[in-house]
């Protein structure tokens, strides 16, 4: 049985989420997390009533490939949360998927307002469902 997973896309104002579902098959989107002094608390809150196994952390690589200035910040925050729990924690490449979630969105017709709140747990939805097609 596969364990359901929580897609974590770090910005430095907001924490969107994502969770699979106990299959590992789809990807769906959670309100995001305020990035504060109570984003681990709130972090480990969820994955205990959602019974989550894995931690994914979307790293934003360049296009190049080579590591960008948000990745030693995202890195530093697992390091700290990984102190908090025993918790499995991985790491994805996530290029482009603020792009793509903005995009999509913009098809969708979402407004720029409803755009702004929405796109951080739009792009770790993104982030987990192509981790998850790759697991499969």
């Amino acid at each position: 049985m596969m364990q359901k997973i929580m897609a974590l896309d770090y910005g430095s104002k907001r924490i969107g989420i994502a969770i699979s579902d106990a299959l590992g098959m789809c990807a769906h989107p959670r309100e995001y997390i305020e990035n504060n002094s109570k984003a681990f608390e709130n972090i480990l809150k969820l994955v205990e009533e959602e019974n989550i196994h894995l931690l994914l952390f979307g790293l934003p690589k360049r296009l190049s490939g080579e590591s960008s200035l948000m990745q030693a910040e995202i890195e530093r925050f697992m390091h700290n949360l990984q102190k908090k729990t025993e918790l499995e924690m991985k790491t994805w490449d996530e290029r482009l998927t603020s792009a793509q979630a903005e995009k999509f969105m913009i098809s969708a017709d979402v407004k720029r307002k409803k755009r702004k709140t929405s796109i951080d747990s739009m792009a770790a939805t993104i982030l987990l469902q192509s981790y998850l097609d790759a697991q499969q």
